[in-house]
C-alpha cells in the first residue's frame, strides 16, 4: 500500500537522475515547458517530495491502487522483457516513488562523479529471447535451421501472439486497466508485470501531461503520431540514458527493423529538447548522419509525418553543395546529412581548409547516426570523421548492430586490453554482455509486449532453394579455382617467406573466392577477369574444358534432374510452364558460351602484336590469315587487295601473306572485330535491352560489358542462362501469375547479373525499375515513387547494400535475394524492408543457393555468425550477469577512446 504524506530530503546534482527515487525531478528537467519544477530544481540545494496515492499521472504517484497487485514480485524479476534499460530503482510499492535516503554524505568521487551504493537492479535485466537452436551441419539442412534463426518461429514452437486489441481510453488510468485486462492467457506473468510498470513509468517521464493516451497507444506534445508502449518505453529510456551520471551520455536503439526506431528518436528529440543552460555551450538542433541522400529524404518526410507542423518546419538537409549560410541552421531542431558530407567535412578538417563557420563544426546537443552497422573499420576514415564530431548526447540506430563477431564492439584504440578483459575466443563474455546491456536498447519482431505482438503483422515465410550448377558452369568454376590457386602460390613463392605473407595470402583468398561467387551469380560477370588473361591461349583450354561436357540438356532440365531442386521447385508450377515456353535461351536454355570466349581470344591475340607489313600496333579493323594467325592492319589490307585487282592478269600466282616464309592464301583473312570495338558501336546507338521503367540502364565499363552487348548485337547470339538467373526467374514468374496483386523486391550483389535480368524481365513484358548505388539520387526517388504508385511497375531490382536498409517498402510482400552474403545480417536488413509497421499482407522471402564450395562455405560463415553475434546481442535466451553503478562506470573509463 501507498504510504500517504512521507517526506524524505536528499540533495540532488545535475547527475542525480539515475534511478526512480528522482523521478519528479527527471520529469521537470525534461519537460520544455515546465518551468517551476525546473525552477525549483535549480535554486534548490535540497528538494521535498511528497507521494500520495491515486495522485494524477504524471506526478509522484500512479494513479490506479487496482494495480498494487502487479508489484509484490516486480522487484525481484530477473530477466524478463522490458527491463532492457536504466539505473532507475522502483521502490517494491509502485505507487511511492520517492527519493533514496542520503543519510551519510557521499566520499568525494574520482572524476568528479558521485559513486551511489550498489543496487540490485543497477541494470535492468533484457527483454525475454526466443531460443535458438543449430543442430544442422552444411548445404539445405543448415539453411532449413537458419530460416528460424532469420526470418521467424517462436521459442516455444507455438503459435504467434495476439496482436494488441482495439482499447478505447482516453485517460491514463483507464488506459492501463484496458491493457492489463487484454494480456492473453498463459502470457509469462512476472514478464507481463514488469512491461506494465516501465510503460507506467514511461507515460510520466516526459513531463506532468506531456503523454496522453489515446486509444491504446501514446500521444507525446509535439508529436502528430502517437507512439506505440513498447515504442514509448524505449524512448524514455533514452531520456534515463543521457542523465545517467556515466558516460556515456547516449547509447543504441538496436530494435530490430520495423519496430520504428526512428518514431522512437523522434520522440527523444521532441521530448527532451535542450535547456537553457544547454543553449550556451551546445546547438538548439539535432544533427542526424544518414548514409546517403536518398535516405535523408526519407528522414525528412518522416520528420514531416510525425512531428506537429511547427515542429517540421524546422529540419533541413545540409549538403555542401547547396552553400546556404552556417547561421539558417544554427535555430533548426533538426539538420540531417549524409555520411559523405562528414567524411568531406573531416578531410578538410585535415588538410586545413575548414572555415570556422560550418555547420560540421557546431558543437551540437544531439547527434543521431542512422544506420550505424555501415561503419565497422575502425580505421576508416569514415569512423574517424564521425569521432570528430561535437555533441553532448549521441545515439546509434541500426537493427543489426553486429554483423559478424562480438569483436565488432572492440575499441580500436584500447583493443588488446579490450579483447582480453571482456573477450572470450571471440566470444563476448559476461562483463562484455553487462556493458552491451548497459547501452543498447533491442527488441525483435518475434518478441512481446503486454503478451501481444510487438510488430503485428503477418510473420514472414521463406525458403531456400538449392540447385545445381550446370556442368558448364561446374567447368568454368573447376578452371578459375585452378587458375586463382596456380596464381596464389606463385604469389607465395614471390614474397619468400616476408613478414607479410599472410597478409598476401588472405588477400588473394579473398580475391578468388569473389571471383568465384561472381561466377556463380551469372558468367558475365567475370568479363574483366578473362579478358585480362596473359594468352590466348589459357581462353582456348577453357573454351575445350567446357566442349568437353556440354550437351544437349538446357539449364532448367539440368536443374530439374536433381531432384532436391526438383522437390523445391514444384511448387512455381506456373513458372516452370512459362519458362518452357519461351524461345529466349536466356530463359533457362542451352548454355551457349562459346563465341563469347572466342571474341576474347582474338581480342587477346592481338595484344602485343603488330601488323606484318607497316609493324603498326594501332591494329584499327585488324584483318587475320586463320591458317598462320598473321594480322593486317585494315588499311594494310585493303591496299594488297586494291593492288591486287588492279594487277590481275590470267596467269596471275595466287596472293600469299607476305611474312616471311609464309605462303599462306591471302585471300582466307578473315576480319576481326575486337569487343571493344562492338562495345564502341553499341554505345554510340543507345539501344540497351535492359532499360527499366525510369530509363536508366546501369552503366559498367566497357571491359565489363562486352559479354552484354554481343549477346543483343551478334546475330545468332543471345543472353546465357545460368542456375541461379533460371531458378529466380521460375520463382518471379511463378509469383507473377498466381499472386499478381503482389509486389516483387530482387536483390543481387552484381550489377552485371541485374543487367542481365533486367533484360529478362523486358523480355517478359514485366514492368521494373533499378535501384543502384551507382544511379543518382534523383534516379532513385523517382525509382522508389514509381515502385510504389505504378500499378504497372512490379519488380524493384536492387543491390543488397543499396536498397537493403533504410528504406520503408511496405507496398512489396515478395522478395528474392539472388546472392547470399557471409552475413545473415545484411539480408535481414534486407528481409526489413517489407517486414515491417504497416505491413499488411505476409511476407515471403526466397533465397537461392548452388552446389558450390563458395555457397556452401556462406552457410557456414553464416551459422557461425549467427551464433555468436546472438549469443553478443542476448538474442539466443540466456541473461546477461549484472554490473552494479560503480563496476559500470569503471568499466566505461576503462573501455573510453
Amino acid at each position: 500500500m501507498a504510504k500517504a504524506d512521507k517526506t524524505i530530503e536528499t540533495p540532488i546534482s545535475k547527475h542525480d537522475l539515475h534511478d526512480a527515487q528522482t523521478l519528479n525531478e527527471a520529469t521537470t528537467r525534461s519537460a520544455k515547458n515546465n518551468s517551476q519544477y525546473r525552477n525549483k530544481a535549480r535554486d534548490m540545494n535540497k528538494v521535498q517530495v511528497k507521494t500520495e496515492p491515486g495522485t494524477e499521472p504524471g506526478t509522484a504517484g500512479t494513479g490506479n491502487k487496482e494495480d498494487n497487485s502487479l508489484n509484490s514480485e516486480e522487484s525481484s524479476d530477473s530477466g524478463t522483457e522490458g527491463e532492457h534499460d536504466s539505473d532507475f530503482k522502483c521502490s517494491e510499492d509502485e505507487s511511492e516513488i520517492k527519493p533514496r535516503v542520503a543519510k551519510t554524505p557521499a566520499k568525494k568521487p574520482s572524476r568528479n562523479r558521485a559513486a551511489p551504493a550498489k543496487t540490485a537492479q543497477a541494470i535492468n535485466k533484457e527483454a525475454s529471447k526466443r531460443p535458438k537452436t543449430i543442430n544442422a551441419s552444411s548445404g539445405s539442412d543448415l539453411f532449413a535451421s537458419l530460416t528460424h534463426l532469420m526470418f521467424g518461429g517462436f521459442s516455444d514452437g507455438g503459435p504467434p501472439a495476439p496482436a494488441m486489441p482495439e482499447i478505447n481510453a482516453h485517460t491514463h488510468q483507464k488506459q492501463f486497466v484496458l491493457l492489463r485486462d487484454s494480456i492473453p492467457k498463459g502470457a509469462d506473468t512476472r514478464r507481463t508485470k514488469t512491461q506494465h510498470r516501465d510503460l507506467r513509468e514511461a507515460a510520466k517521464l516526459f513531463g506532468y501531461k506531456k503523454v496522453k493516451a489515446t486509444s491504446g497507444n501514446w500521444l507525446l506534445q509535439g508529436m502528430e503520431t502517437p507512439l506505440y508502449g513498447y515504442q514509448l518505453t524505449a524512448a524514455a529510456w533514452m531520456l534515463k540514458r543521457v542523465c545517467d551520471r556515466a558516460q556515456p551520455f547516449g547509447g543504441m536503439i538496436a530494435d530490430e527493423m520495423g519496430i520504428g526506431k526512428t518514431i522512437t528518436s523522434l520522440a527523444c528529440v521532441v521530448g527532451n529538447p535542450p535547456e537553457a543552460e544547454d543553449l550556451k555551450t551546445y546547438t538548439k538542433g539535432t544533427l542526424v548522419i544518414v548514409p546517403n541522400v536518398s535516405i535523408a529524404n526519407q528522414w525528412r518526410e518522416e520528420v514531416k509525418k510525425h512531428c506537429s507542423d511547427d515542429f517540421g518546419k524546422t529540419v533541413m538537409i545540409h549538403q555542401s553543395k547547396n552553400q546556404a549560410p552556417a547561421v539558417s541552421y544554427q535555430n533548426l531542431m533538426i539538420v540531417i546529412t549524409t555520411t559523405n558530407e562528414v567524411l568531406a567535412y573531416y578531410r578538410r578538417l585535415q588538410s586545413g581548409k575548414k572555415h570556422e563557420d560550418e555547420v560540421l563544426g557546431f558543437n551540437w546537443y544531439r547527434i543521431i547516426l542512422d544506420e550505424a552497422h555501415s561503419i565497422k573499420n575502425l580505421k576508416s576514415l569514415t569512423k574517424q570523421s564521425m569521432c570528430t564530431l561535437k555533441a553532448k548526447h549521441r545515439w546509434a540506430l541500426t537493427g543489426t548492430p553486429l554483423s559478424n563477431s562480438a569483436t565488432g564492439f572492440e575499441v580500436e584504440e584500447r583493443k588488446k586490453c579490450f579483447a582480453k578483459e571482456y573477450m572470450d575466443k571471440n566470444k563476448a563474455n559476461k562483463k562484455l554482455e553487462a556493458l552491451i546491456s548497459s547501452f543498447m536498447y533491442r527488441r525483435t519482431q518475434r518478441d512481446t509486449f503486454l503478451g501481444h505482438q510487438i510488430v503485428p503483422i503477418p510473420r514472414s515465410e521463406t525458403h531456400d532453394i538449392w540447385v545445381p550448377l550446370t556442368v558448364e558452369e561446374e567447368a568454368i568454376y573447376i578452371f578459375m579455382k585452378k587458375l586463382s590457386s596456380s596464381d596464389m602460390t606463385e604469389s607465395d613463392d614471390e614474397q619468400d617467406k616476408i613478414e607479410s605473407e599472410k597478409e598476401v595470402v588472405q588477400q588473394q583468398q579473398r580475391k578468388r573466392h569473389m571471383s568465384l561467387r561472381r561466377l556463380i551469380s551469372h558468367p558475365y560477370n567475370i568479363e574483366r577477369l578473362l579478358r585480362n588473361f596473359e594468352e590466348a591461349a589459357q581462353i582456348q583450354e577453357l573454351r575445350d574444358s567446357i566442349r568437353q561436357v556440354t550437351g544437349t540438356q538446357t539449364v532448367l532440365q539440368q536443374i530439374l534432374s536433381q531432384n532436391e531442386a526438383k522437390s523445391s521447385l514444384e511448387r512455381y508450377k506456373s513458372g516452370l510452364t512459362q519458362m518452357r515456353t519461351y524461345t529466349n535461351t536466356a530463359f533457362g536454355g542451352i548454355f551457349k558460351f562459346d563465341e563469347h570466349l572466342a571474341a576474347v581470344q582474338d581480342e587477346l591475340k592481338l595484344k602485343d602484336m603488330e601488323c606484318i607489313k607497316c609493324q603498326s600496333s594501332d591494329l584499327e579493323m585488324p584483318m587475320i590469315i586463320p591458317k598462320c594467325d598473321h594480322i593486317y592492319c585494315g588499311h594494310c589490307y585493303d591496299q594488297i587487295i586494291q593492288s591486287t585487282r588492279l594487277c590481275k592478269t590470267p596467269n596471275e600466282v595466287p596472293l600469299t601473306c607476305v611474312a616471311d616464309g609464309c605462303n599462306m592464301p591471302f585471300e582466307s583473312a578473315k576480319k576481326l572485330k575486337t569487343m571493344s570495338a562492338e562495345v564502341d558501336e553499341a554505345l554510340k546507338l543507345g539501344n540497351y535491352p535492359d532499360t527499366d521503367d525510369n530509363k536508366v540502364t546501369l552503366a559498367r565499363k566497357k571491359d565489363q560489358i562486352g559479354f552484354f552487348i554481343s549477346s543483343y548485337t551478334t546475330p545468332g547470339l543471345s543472353m546465357v542462362p545460368n542456375s541461379r538467373l533460371t531458378t529466380a526467374m521460375t520463382v518471379l514468374l511463378s509469383w507473377r501469375a498466381d499472386y499478381p496483386d503482389d509486389k516483387i523486391i530482387v536483390f543481387t550483389l552484381n550489377v552485371t547479373t541485374a543487367k542481365v535480368l533486367g533484360s529478362m524481365l523486358k523480355h517478359a513484358r514485366i514492368g521494373f525499375v533499378y535501384y543502384f548505388g551507382s544511379m543518382g539520387d534523383k534516379k532513385k526517388k523517382k525509382a522508389l515513387e514509381m515502385f510504389k504508385k505504378s500499378p504497372t511497375t512490379n519488380v524493384f531490382l536492387s543491390g543488397l547494400m543499396a536498397g537493403g536498409q533504410s528504406l520503408n517498402i511496405t507496398c512489396a510482400n515478395r522478395i528474392i535475394i539472388i546472392d547470399p552474403w557471409w552475413n545473415v545480417t545484411s539480408e535481414l536488413q534486407a528481409a526489413g524492408r517489407t517486414s515491417r509497421i504497416g505491413q499488411t499482407k505476409k511476407c515471403y522471402v526466397v533465397r537461392i543457393f548452388t552446389s558450390a564450395a563458395t555457397d556452401a562455405r556462406v552457410a557456414e560463415l553464416q551459422k557461425s555468425k549467427s551464433e555468436e553475434v546472438d549469443h553478443a546481442l542476448q538474442d539466443d535466451g540466456h541473461v546477461p550477469q549484472e554490473l552494479d553503478y560503480q563496476e559500470r562506470l569503471e568499466l566505461f573509463e576503462r573501455t573510453r577512446g
